[in-house]
């Protein structure tokens, strides 16, 4: 069964709009002079595939890959598990189309289940800012970071060139408008999507997207569930378990950082308040919740794990919570001169026209309003 006739057997409104999503690629394909492929070319891209089950997913950074690829290692495995957040990437390992036989590949063409997922480009760029380089993260601070600072600073401060532990959303953006107007390479959480997924060379049949993946996710998850019979995933509490599993994954990287502290001469109470706003930035934790630590003094990653742990138990309007999402963006890109966002609008302008996002959004691109919140999301950066 191929897979247009497999997903006509599934009338419903669901799969209406992800026909709609298609159908926003091809015209979009046809915008950027792309041609659509009548055979998908499922070598182009790095794909993760359930053999046994008949699902490639394409994976995009900053885009819930590490959700998607942890769902994908339960299915393949073993199929049932209370939460994918019990759950390491080590271990099974997902195949990759490399390493499939012709026949399986012509399996896949034939009835595979297939998907992706994206977002809107101005918020993955920030989300990728915000995640790899304001948070503690010392392989980014390392790899990308000094290289901000020698590119947009120019300085040859041997604490900053090294680390780049301080890089603010300004100076990220000048960064990858330089790396993009000189056609240099682009590390692939800030590179476009549709550079690591092109939908105009491989169909998928699923188009998800971050803003709605709680629905996608159920959506999708249901559908195999119902498919085969040895796929079960429960999940207690989608919401806080998220926060929890990526406050884990960020404390560990904050802790890490104070091997460097001597030769930063940052103060830890900064990075440990960046690790907070993170949460605040992501609509997990409410902003009106303060930063619960005056001192760094006995602080184990433990301690700040239960303070997550209480903030959360706290009562707070969720629908209030999440807007805060958008305040950080509009926040953040207002700093960014408006001769580079339209720069950066001809970066992200393809992505854009892929996949259905405005490309030149009034809330980043109008500044004849004042912005009402005092609230500063990117707090920590200064050193005093």
């Amino acid at each position: 069964m191929s897979a247009t006739r497999n997903m006509s057997a599934f009338p419903t409104e669901r799969e209406s709009l992800y026909e709609e999503r298609r159908l926003v690629i091809t015209e979009g394909c046809t915008k950027v002079n792309k041609t659509i492929q009548n055979q998908s070319d499922l070598y182009k891209h790095k794909l993760l595939i359930d053999k046994k089950h008949l699902i490639y997913y394409c994976p995009i950074a900053k885009v819930s890959s590490t959700f998607w690829k942890r769902i994908l290692t339960v299915i393949t495995s073993q199929g049932k598990l209370n939460s994918p957040f019990e759950i390491t990437l080590q271990g099974v390992k997902l195949s990759k189309i490399e390493e499939l036989s012709t026949q399986e590949v012509r399996g896949l063409k034939e009835s595979g289940d297939s998907f992706m997922f994206v977002r809107d480009p101005y918020a993955r760029l920030f989300s990728g800012y915000e995640n790899k380089l304001y948070n503690a993260n010392l392989y980014f601070w390392k790899q990308i970071g000094s290289h901000v600072v020698h590119i947009v600073r120019k300085t040859h401060d041997i604490v900053y060139t090294k680390y780049g532990f301080d890089v603010t959303f300004q100076e990220f953006i000048k960064y990858i408008l330089y790396l993009s107007e000189s056609g240099r390479n682009i590390n692939g959480h800030f590179s476009p999507m549709s550079n690591r997924c092109d939908p105009c060379s491989t169909h998928f049949n699923y188009i998800g997207k971050l803003e709605t993946i709680a629905d996608d996710a159920k959506y999708l998850i249901s559908k195999w569930q119902k498919k085969f019979k040895d796929v079960n995933i429960v999940f207690e509490d989608f919401e806080k378990e998220t926060v929890l599993d990526s406050a884990r994954g960020h404390l560990r990287f904050l802790y890490e950082t104070k091997r460097i502290l001597n030769e930063i001469k940052f103060p830890f109470l900064k990075l440990m308040l960046r690790t907070w706003r993170d949460l605040q930035i992501r609509g997990l934790l409410s902003k009106n919740i303060e930063f619960p630590f005056k001192s760094t003094d006995k602080i184990t990653r433990e301690d700040y794990m239960n303070a997550i742990r209480g903030a959360l138990e706290i009562p707070v309007n969720r629908t209030e919570v999440k807007l805060q999402r958008e305040e950080a963006l509009v926040q953040a890109y207002r700093q960014v001169p408006l001769e580079d966002m339209e720069r950066l609008r001809k970066y992200v302008l393809q992505d854009c026209l892929l996949f259905g996002y405005d490309s030149r959004p009034a809330k980043l691109f109008d500044r004849s309003k004042p912005l009402k919140d005092e609230f500063l999301y990117l707090d920590g950066l200064q050193r005093r």
